[in-house]
């Protein structure tokens, strides 16, 4: 029986340090028919907590270290209105809007990049950086195998149906140099707008809100092993070349650089609640001695924007769980 640690102590980690700074402005005009505010912020972290890549004559292959700086850089406003306000209708939106830059402003060693990490100097913690794929993969034209040629010629083996990744820099050499940044998890901006809408005793709810700017890497588990069984998708075949997806094998279960194929936009706009409700008269409810009877009725996102394949992009992973239609029925009551 023995005893093996599992991660290198670090003795002199210490706290991660944060100074912020932030003004705002409320505001609200037309007798508070249209208000609101507008915050900006900075925020800069040193000696961020980080797990920093080692070489494994250490006996690990990573170790936690105070290393590093960050800064965000953002905007949020809020604006509420009164759209139609009269004795029978009514009508008020709520708009907010935010923008945040996160950004590494240092590296522990001094370099503007690490790559080991995928950590980039101006760029967020969570960068992406890899080969970008062709919209398709090499296929039997003409133009295909004459371009496939150029490159074959240089030591590369492509063939119809094989991966195709873009070379970045015209060398007709597909190297570590043609890999470039491919995105971030972090959006660029948020927004959202909730809409209310009065009719005598009806009233009505509707908010949306989206996310834009951020990059989802997601394995969509097209598995291309001929041997083994998988989705049914859109895969190269010599009569059907303008695709996506590489020719099944049943020798190659994971070709070189598949991750490639695993970035998607994780843009999208959801409608998250829809609320329809009606409001008893009051002649009805004193009958009955209740003060207020409202009746409603809800659904929760019932629909969303996107072209993100994957589940649902709102958490940042491909793999989370499926968007929940949510249906409700509800009465309120106060005696």
């Amino acid at each position: 029986m023995g005893y093996a640690p599992s991660s290198l102590s670090s003795p002199n980690l210490s706290w991660e340090k944060t100074a912020q700074y932030n003004a705002g402005i409320d505001f609200g005009i037309l007798r508070d028919r249209i208000s609101g505010s507008i915050e900006v912020y900075q925020q800069k972290t040193t000696d961020l907590l980080m797990t920093r890549a080692i070489p494994t004559v250490t006996g690990f292959s990573t170790i936690v270290q105070n290393i590093g700086a960050t800064e965000n850089k953002g905007l949020e406003i809020t604006l509420s209105t009164v759209n139609v306000q009269t004795n029978k209708i009514n009508w008020t939106t709520n708009l907010t809007f935010s923008t945040n830059k996160e950004q590494v402003t240092k590296l522990a060693t001094g370099l503007p990049r690490d790559l080991t990490n995928n950590w980039f100097v101006g760029y967020p913690v969570q960068t992406y950086y890899d080969y970008v794929t062709a919209p398709y993969v090499w296929g039997c034209s003409a133009e295909d195998m004459a371009e496939a040629a150029k490159f074959n010629a240089n030591g590369s083996n492509f063939k119809p149906g094989d991966l195709r990744l873009v070379d970045l820099t015209g060398d007709y050499k597909i190297t570590s140099d043609d890999r470039t940044i491919r995105g971030h998890r972090m959006p660029n901006w948020n927004i959202s707008m909730g809409n209310t809408f009065r009719y005598g005793p009806f009233d009505l709810y509707v908010f949306v809100y989206g996310s834009f700017g951020s990059t989802i890497y997601w394995d969509p588990g097209v598995g291309i092993g001929g041997r083994y069984n998988t989705l049914v998708n859109d895969y190269w075949t010599p009569t059907h070349q303008n695709t996506r997806w590489l020719e099944p094998h049943t020798d190659i279960q994971m070709p070189a650089n598949i991750s490639s194929m695993y970035y998607w936009s994780g843009d999208y706009l959801k409608l998250s609640d829809v609320t329809l409700g009606y409001t008893v008269p009051r002649n009805l409810t004193n009958k009955v001695q209740i003060s207020n009877l409202r009746v409603y009725g809800k659904v929760q996102n019932p629909y969303m924007w996107t072209n993100f394949s994957g589940n649902d992009p709102e958490s940042g992973y491909g793999d989370a769980p499926f968007t929940m239609i949510t249906y409700m029925l509800g009465v309120n009551v106060t005696f």
